[in-house]
């Protein structure tokens, strides 16, 4: 049951099984369904503190170098949130872990995201 839903939001979002790996990879990641808009609006500390400890399991070397994301409650991406990593290898590997994950019930998905949408702030 639980792989059939992550079948239909793979779908949903326009993704595919093995997508960490594409040629289409960037050093930066969008994930999905790891927060809810109403959960930033009480805990956004808490939750951006959290998220920083775990996503920079993923970083290479001694230097922990990423840029965490996380539009707020009422921004457009509100539950939505952005990493953008060093290095592409870093971001195949944070997205290969992450995603199928069980977050709060949720399951994340991962996918790459276009850097220059993401430098432009467009969510």
């Amino acid at each position: 049951k639980e792989k059939l839903h992550l079948q239909s939001l793979l779908s949903l979002y326009n993704l595919q099984p093995g997508y960490a790996t594409a040629p289409s990879s960037t050093p930066v990641l969008q994930i999905l369904n790891i927060v809810t808009p109403q959960t930033l609006q009480s805990d956004y500390e808490a939750i951006r503190s959290d998220l920083t400890d775990e996503l920079k399991k993923f970083c290479h070397g001694e230097e922990e170098k990423f840029e965490l994301t996380i539009p707020q409650y009422a921004e457009p991406g509100a539950g939505k949130v952005y990493v953008k990593y060093a290095k592409i290898e870093e971001a195949a590997r944070a997205a290969r872990e992450i995603s199928g994950r069980i977050f709060d019930g949720h399951t994340c998905i991962v996918s790459f995201y276009p850097p220059e949408k993401y430098e432009k702030r467009i969510f």
